[in-house]
């Protein structure tokens, strides 16, 4: 349970101030942020366009090479498989209990 409250609090606190387009923001939080928007997305298929949505939001104005780029770094990849691998010991039922939580929050 309190992987759920961690995940919830930092998506909610996190999120609103970050975009890939926005130089400050580093590869390994727009790692992490994907990370958590893909799993959403995959737990909660019927809110998947929602979550989608949520995506493009992150990337912002920034161009494909700029993502493709933040993509490509092992900093990226290494917060978008170190997240997972912790939601991954959450149970579907919490995860999607907290994904949707976020949407709420997003709303």
């Amino acid at each position: 349970m309190k992987t759920m409250q961690v995940f919830v609090l930092v998506m909610a606190m996190a999120y609103p101030t970050i975009t890939l387009a926005d130089t400050s923001v580093d590869t390994g939080q727009f790692g992490r942020m994907k990370g958590i928007l893909s799993a959403c997305s995959s737990v909660n298929p019927r809110e998947a366009s929602k979550y989608l949505l949520e995506i493009k939001t992150l990337i912002g104005d920034a161009t494909k090479e700029t993502v493709d780029q933040a993509s490509r770094s092992e900093e990226y990849k290494q917060a978008y498989h170190d997240v997972t691998e912790e939601l991954g010991s959450m149970s579907r039922d919490d995860m999607a209990r907290a994904c949707k939580n976020y949407l709420a929050t997003r709303n």
